[in-house]
C-alpha cells in the first residue's frame, strides 16, 4: 500500500487553526512567504516517523460552515 505523504488541512481561520495545533499537539507552524497565504506544518522532528502537511485558508463558501476535512497525498 501506498504511504500518506503529504496532508493539506483547509480553514476558515487559518491563524486560528495555527493556534490550536501548535497547542494540542505540539507542531512547529510557520507561514509560507509565498504569493499565497499557506503555513507549512512540521508534526515532528526529522527521521523520525510522521508526516509533514500545510495548513491553508478554506476559500469555498459552501465548506466554511461544515467540519474542516484533511486533504492526504499519496506517493504512488
Amino acid at each position: 500500500m501506498s504511504r500518506v505523504i503529504h496532508f493539506e488541512i483547509p480553514a476558515s481561520d487559518p491563524e486560528r487553526a495555527s493556534a490550536f495545533y501548535k497547542k494540542v499537539f505540539g507542531w512547529k507552524i510557520e507561514k509560507w512567504p509565498g504569493p499565497t497565504d499557506y503555513w507549512l506544518v512540521n508534526t515532528g522532528a526529522e527521521g523520525t516517523p510522521g508526516i509533514n502537511g500545510g495548513l491553508m485558508k478554506n476559500t469555498d463558501v459552501k465548506t466554511t460552515t461544515t467540519p474542516s476535512v484533511w486533504t492526504l497525498s499519496m506517493l504512488l
